[in-house]
């Protein structure tokens, strides 16, 4: 957001995707399509744990969820195709190798 609002702060920029919906590359692990069952493993733990404590509702996490994965993202959570290709920035581009 602060790229997009304010590009004279910036020389450049690095865009991360840590985790991510998307088809196999050159990780280890081979899957058919998009990981969905590698996110939904560790996301639905989670969301479990937290309700189970009481640190969350089980509609809150249900919402963090669809508000997160679906509908099916196949790019990069917090943005846009079209806002990454807005930056005119030079821009370093992570994106992780495994599963998640």
């Amino acid at each position: 957001a602060l790229l997009r609002y304010y590009p004279d702060r910036f020389e450049r920029a690095v865009l991360m995707q840590l985790f991510g919906l998307h088809e196999h590359t050159t990780e280890i692990d081979e899957w058919k399509g998009l990981n969905t069952s590698g996110v939904d493993h560790w996301f639905d733990k989670w969301a479990d744990d937290m309700v189970k404590s009481n640190r969350a509702s089980q509609e809150g996490v249900e919402k963090l969820k669809r508000n997160m994965f679906g509908p099916v993202k196949i790019f990069i959570f917090s943005c846009t195709r079209k806002d990454v290709t807005a930056v005119k920035h030079p821009l370093l581009v992570l994106a992780g190798v495994d599963i998640y």
